[in-house]
């Protein structure tokens, strides 16, 4: 699937948020969104600020994997939240 036409950094990055992830401040240098969950040891999800990135859309594949394991909802449930947003 092409992630980078249905899902936006910034929109994975909010729906995150809103979900008790934070974002670690000295990634966005490096023009990443990495959020980590204090609830959620050891974990951590990694997108890159550039949709158009030749790895954008592996990186939200696995982000969509880890939030459908700690959200405990199926892969296609999260991935059709975040393309809501895209299109709201």
């Amino acid at each position: 699937m092409n992630y980078a036409t249905l899902i936006s950094p910034t929109d994975l990055r909010d729906y995150a948020k809103v979900r008790g992830w934070a974002a670690v401040p000295e990634a966005i240098r490096d023009r990443l969104f990495v959020l980590s969950n204090p609830a959620v040891k050891f974990r951590q999800i990694i997108v890159p600020m550039d949709a158009d990135r030749p790895d954008y859309d592996d990186a939200v594949r696995i982000a969509i994997e880890k939030l459908s394991e700690v959200e405990n909802r199926p892969f296609r449930a999260v991935e059709a939240s975040l393309m809501e947003a895209w299109t709201n």
